[in-house]
């Protein structure tokens, strides 16, 4: 099977991720976005990275720009929802 780079940097973002390695993942992940910064996915795994290393703010921005890119995008849509939620409640 021949994969894309998105599809082998977004690997190598999720090996990190699984491990819960989440600094390392934002680090793979926001290469991810600057090198394609019109993916949607890129952004979204972004900002699960960011939640999980308690940086709620970054992820919020992250969901937004994927939302942005993809008005389709269910997860992202209910993420920020939640998100703006727990912030008010800071």
């Amino acid at each position: 099977m021949i994969r894309t780079f998105e599809g082998k940097i977004n690997d190598i973002g999720n090996f990190w991720y699984d491990k819960n390695k989440y600094a390392e993942a934002i680090v793979v992940f926001n290469l991810y976005v600057k090198a394609i910064p019109n993916s949607w996915n890129a952004f979204n795994s972004l900002a699960k990275a960011y939640i999980k290393n308690a940086q709620t703010e970054r992820a919020l921005i992250c969901f937004e720009k994927s939302l942005e890119i993809n008005q389709d995008n269910t997860y992202a849509q209910e993420q920020i929802e939640e998100l703006k939620r727990l912030l008010k409640k800071l």
